[in-house]
């Protein structure tokens, strides 16, 4: 209800909120009319924090020709490391100068096959397809990254354990036949947030090629 209609007079300058305060749980700070409990529940919550290389911290924040060169276009390096696509209706155009991006329906992951139909790696087959050769498939696929940077930036995917589980797989043959299932537990409550960790992710490597029906959700890449 406006002002002037409940009686009261028509704010003349904009309202200011008090200065705000931390919790002495979490240190969140704390807006005028928030609740006590709201960030942490009076510390029963405990927020995990990531810890960032001190690499990838100096990337995102020095200001050396190096770094800058990184923040310009550190999504095209994200990009490069990723181990797959968008997948879904979606589409794109410019109108009047602004770049439109559109998608419908399900959005999802795209995973493409183990074998390149092309003999050009690309997303998760740059981790263990042509393994020896990896920077340089890599730097192929974008050349205006510096080199010196992929490098930096394997060596990081080396902690990780999807980086850690794509890159065995150089370990053993990939033919056609091959296919990765990645068996996931439904029955655990999905809507709460687990930090993915190497020993959750199961890996089937299945004796005959028959893929069998049954009602468990199951990620195959083939």
């Amino acid at each position: 209800m406006p002002a002037a209609v409940g009686g009261k007079p028509v704010p003349s300058e904009p309202s200011k909120l008090k200065e705000p305060t931390y919790c002495a749980e979490c240190g969140a700070k704390k807006f005028e009319y928030e609740a006590k409990g709201m960030c942490c529940s009076n510390g029963d919550i405990k927020l995990a924090f990531n810890e960032y290389p001190e690499e990838l911290i100096r990337l995102f924040t020095a200001r050396d020709k190096e770094s800058l060169h990184f923040q310009k276009i550190s999504r095209l390096y994200n990009n490069l490391l990723s181990c797959s696509s968008l997948g879904g209706t979606f589409g794109s155009k410019t109108l009047k100068g602004i770049f439109v991006f559109k998608t419908q329906g399900q959005a999802y992951h795209n995973l493409p096959d183990l074998i390149p139909m092309d003999s050009i790696p690309t997303y998760l087959q740059l981790y263990f397809y042509d393994a020896q050769h990896e920077r340089e498939n890599r730097l192929g696929l974008f050349p205006n990254l510096k080199e010196e940077i992929i490098t930096l930036l394997m060596g990081l995917m080396d902690d990780n354990p999807y980086g850690k589980f794509f890159r065995s797989l150089k370990e053993i043959e990939v033919t056609q036949d091959t296919r990765i299932v990645l068996k996931t537990d439904p029955g655990h409550d999905q809507r709460v947030y687990n930090a993915p960790t190497s020993d959750e992710v199961a890996v089937l490597w299945p004796d005959n090629t028959v893929i069998q029906e049954n009602a468990d959700r199951h990620i195959i890449a083939y």
